[in-house]
């Protein structure tokens, strides 16, 4: 992985404003347990028939609503309960540093699709506490002095939580109980920088998930782990607001956890020598030159060329605003301002020259 993005990603964490999302498409080498591809593929051969013999792509979802179709709801949920049973199972190294980074960086959301139990196992065999919110109504007795583990998609011993099918994900969108659920899925991922974890972005499900939950936006830079993604559609990813790393799932968590980020510098002045005496910056003024010299085209431009990790930092339907606040904040962080200042300068000698004297 670039180092600008774990250090992105580290930055994040320190700030406590990093929010997992654990898919259900991990390899079982990762998570002791069979991913979606290898249910839908043993759910259609227990069926038998013509389902048995079509091909490998169909999707879980696929799968389950053909079953769904002959009145017998009841044979997939089985099926799923049993198939992902914790029962005389561990946690895998994978659930245990998941838990690890959540008390040692106080990780305030995990949003999983799993519906299996071994990330709270973890929590358990690590004597750790955790919100675990199933339904609805579980939000009101969050502790925010815990992490919280919102299971999006409910969990297989409660098999009527469970969301599977196509017609599932329609009326999980309908579903006056799990609005409260919703709501804070969707206020994670505003407020959160946001790293995908075994996510086939190519399956429905995760369109699914981009363009009704998320809106087909983040409100910042999201970042997803998938090994081996044609060039082209990294390139599409990024223009849609999420970064491809091509990392493994379980090395990316340390990584992060491993990155020396700076001490974070007060973001409303800063402070630096100049000639034996203090002199502070006025934020508000650099503010103001930033928003009167660059169009939106040529703030992105700035950012590309010389604060790269501010620029994929950045994500499509971000104002002009929202992105002088981030190139700003990063400047402050890293005792670069006078750096941007230069660059402003040269790119635009005539508002620098008006906005010279307000800067300190």
């Amino acid at each position: 992985m670039a180092t600008s993005h774990a250090l992105q990603l580290a930055e994040a964490l320190q700030r406590r404003t990093l929010a997992l999302f654990i898919g259900a498409d991990l390899p079982r080498a990762v998570t002791g347990l069979p991913s979606r591809a290898e249910l839908a593929r043993e759910l259609a051969h227990r069926k038998g028939g013509a389902l048995a013999r079509v091909d490998d792509s169909l999707s879980l979802a696929e799968v389950a609503q053909r079953v769904s179709r002959a009145g017998k709801r009841w044979e997939f949920t089985a099926f799923i309960r049993d198939a992902l049973d914790a029962t005389g199972r561990s946690p895998q190294p994978f659930h245990r540093r998941i838990v690890e980074l959540a008390n040692t960086h106080r990780i305030e959301t995990i949003i999983t699709t799993t519906y299996d139990n071994l990330l709270e196992l973890a929590f358990q065999e690590a004597g750790a506490g955790i919100n675990r919110v199933v339904r609805g109504g579980d939000v009101s007795f969050v502790n925010p002095d815990r992490p919280t583990l919102i299971k999006l998609y409910g969990d297989a011993q409660q098999p009527d939580t469970l969301i599977v099918t196509d017609r599932d994900h329609s009326d999980l969108l309908r579903d006056r109980d799990r609005e409260p659920l919703l709501d804070e899925v969707r206020r994670a991922l505003r407020l959160n920088t946001v790293l995908f974890l075994g996510y086939n972005l190519a399956d429905p499900d995760f369109r699914f998930l981009f363009d009704q939950i998320a809106g087909s936006r983040f409100a910042r830079i999201a970042y997803a782990v998938w090994p081996g993604l044609p060039e082209a559609d990294v390139r599409m990813w990024r223009e849609r607001g999420i970064v491809i790393l091509d990392t493994d799932p379980l090395g990316i968590l340390g990584e992060i956890a491993a990155q020396p980020v700076p001490h974070s510098r007060p973001e409303a002045t800063i402070t630096v020598p100049e000639d034996a005496k203090q002199s502070t910056w006025d934020t508000a003024a650099i503010r103001r030159l930033l928003t009167a010299a660059f169009d939106d085209e040529e703030l992105t431009t700035l950012c590309f060329d010389h604060f790269r990790p501010v620029y994929e930092d950045l994500s499509s339907g971000m104002s002009k605003g929202e992105k002088v606040q981030r190139l700003l904040d990063y400047c402050v962080r890293h005792g670069q301002l006078e750096e941007l200042l230069e660059h402003v300068r040269e790119r635009n000698s005539v508002q620098y020259a008006r906005f010279r004297d307000q800067l300190r």
